[in-house]
């Protein structure tokens, strides 16, 4: 049954390495919640439950995110909103597994305080392996595209608000951008100093005479 729904979900996702991962994550949250609860050392009579609750984990973590639309996400732009996606899969995930354990096996024959810390492990687990994909391509990865292209267009951005916080966000997370961030000029005195995406505010509007010559 278990593998029916995995392949089930396996052929109507193209995104098989993320499902793979989430299997895997899913394996890993459940051993350190294990490995928690009994104080580093499972018991052996603890560790046939372990391996009967695997496949019972994973199977409800694939489906539960694939028919939550987890995997229809571009985790390269993963936002606040992907993260509250995540934490609610994630708990529906826990809650199907609990009560299939609940319900086959009875309510005494596991640790129970072994739930709730699956569920913190893999949240933790989950929105961390998002965020390292939105690292990665917003830090570390280089577009081919963008390579050979002359020298970038150094920009000054006028007005560290919400738009310039934006269009700042948009060119640094766009490794083919054709600008260059030096900074930010504003006139709000409590902005001064400040810094935004990295990028510090280096004056006011009437600074742009002396700021021209230095970019």
């Amino acid at each position: 049954f278990y593998l029916y729904l995995m392949l089930y979900v396996f052929m109507k996702n193209r995104n098989i390495i993320l499902i793979i991962v989430d299997s895997f994550l899913s394996f890993v949250a459940l051993y350190a919640a294990f490995f928690l609860r009994f104080e580093f050392v499972i018991p052996k009579s603890v560790i046939e439950i372990f391996f009967s609750w695997i496949p019972i984990f994973m199977a409800s973590q694939v489906v539960v995110f694939s028919f939550s639309g987890l995997y229809a996400r571009i985790w390269r732009y993963t936002s606040l909103f992907d993260l509250y996606a995540i934490i609610s899969a994630s708990f529906t995930s826990s809650v199907i597994a609990f009560l299939f354990i609940f319900f086959s096996m009875g309510s005494e024959l596991y640790p129970r305080s072994v739930l709730l810390l699956y569920f913190i492990f893999n949240t933790f687990l989950v929105i961390s392996s998002r965020m390292f994909v939105r690292v990665y391509f917003t830090h570390y990865h280089k577009d081919v595209s963008n390579q050979g292209v002359s020298k970038k267009k150094v920009l000054l951005l006028v007005g560290a608000g919400k738009t310039g916080e934006k269009i700042a966000r948009e060119i640094r997370n766009t490794s083919n951008a054709p600008y260059q961030i030096v900074g930010f000029v504003d006139d709000d005195p409590n902005r001064m100093t400040g810094k935004i995406h990295g990028y510090s505010i280096l004056g006011n509007t009437r600074s742009l005479d002396d700021l021209k010559p230095l970019y």
